[in-house]
Parts: C-alpha cells; structure tokens; sequence
C-alpha cells in the first residue's frame, strides 16, 4: 500500500546558480517535491537574495513554496514563501511579525515535544525533528527517536518534518511513525543518477 508522505527538499550549502538551475527546475518537474528550503551558509546576503531570487523564478512555475533558512529578512526581501529558523536564530514572534500571518514559518524542534508545542503556540506552521540518521551534510548534537513523530501525530495536527541522513533505504520507518514530510539533501544532489531519478526512487519505494 502506498503511504502519503512529502518530500522537503533542502538545497546544497553552496550554489553555483548557473549551473545549479538546470539541475533544479529537473527535480521540479518531478512534481515530487512539496517544499524547498534555501540553505546556503557561509554567503553574503547579496548571493543569498540573489540564489532566492533565482530559484523562484522556477518554483512558482511548479507552485512549489520556497523557505529561506534562519532569515526573515531576505524572505521577505526576495518574495519568498516564508522561512525555517532553529532553536538559535529569530524567535518566531519575531518572524511572524517581520513576515506576516500568511507566510510560513518552521521550526527545528530538535527531539523535543516541549519546543514543538512552544513553537505551535508562538505561531509556527510546522515542526521539524530530529536527526533521526547520522548526517552527512550537517553535525548535530540531538538524536530523534522515532516515538516523537507517534506523539505528535496524537497530540497535534500541525505538520511535522524528519530531518537527519534521509534516504532511500531508511526512511520508511519515518513515514509509518507519522512523518508527513522528510528533509532530505545528499540523497537527492549527490546521487549520481540526478535529483530526478533520485525524487522518483523513495516513490517507487513507499509503493512496496
């Protein structure tokens, strides 16, 4: 039978926007994808706005939301669908009145049912937990266990994303806990097939 799940897809840390759009607009037309995170670290806000700008032009074509990580600002700035912030960085009251009420907002919330409920009340859109799998693209200092998405399903109905080392060979588990969406990076950009066939494969998978 096959289970209903979205793919959050998370871009790579560094883009080269010429290069990286062809690439994209493929993963795209998959219609797989139900939201993109732009996550670039270590580059200026001028390359931030610009790679957000760019990346627009293609995922209204698929009215696919767009998300900034950790910055309100350029969302708002570039036009962007709303933005995913961690434990760390803006506080949601913060976004929410930078971004308004329509915009989306998500939060880390590590493997913490306390962060998720705190995030909901102070107006997120949804949570994000884990890492449930060792990263390859990012360290972390929390470890999810799979009971947190069984809790949230019970107590709230506001989306949650699985996020840490995703891929195609272990993210079933995820799904029958309750994740209704699942971050992934690396097995999308780094599979040497292409995004494409990458974004079909946990299809054909969740079909078995």
């Amino acid at each position: 039978m096959e289970k209903k799940f979205g793919i959050y897809l998370i871009t790579p840390e560094k883009i080269n926007l010429k290069d990286f759009r062809e690439k994209f607009q493929n993963a795209l037309e998959t219609n797989r994808v139900s939201y993109v995170q732009l996550r670039l670290k270590n580059c200026s806000d001028e390359i931030i706005l610009e790679t957000a700008n760019g990346l627009l032009e293609i995922t209204k074509k698929f009215d696919v939301p767009l998300l900034i990580n950790d910055r309100p600002d350029i969302a708002k700035k570039s036009g962007a669908n709303g933005v995913h912030i961690g434990q760390y960085d803006y506080k949601i009251t913060e976004a929410r009145e930078m971004l308004g009420r329509k915009l989306i907002i998500g939060v880390t919330c590590h493997n913490s049912i306390d962060l998720a409920c705190e995030a909901v009340n102070s107006g997120a859109n949804y949570v994000a937990f884990g890492a449930f799998y060792r990263s390859i693209t990012k360290k972390t200092d929390f470890q999810a266990e799979l009971s947190i998405l069984n809790w949230w399903r019970k107590i709230s109905n506001i989306p949650c994303v699985a996020i840490g080392g995703i891929t195609q060979n272990n993210f079933n588990n995820l799904i029958t806990h309750g994740a209704n969406y699942l971050a992934v990076i690396s097995s999308i950009w780094k599979n040497p097939k292409g995004p494409a066939f990458a974004l079909n494969e946990y299809f054909k998978e969740s079909s078995e």
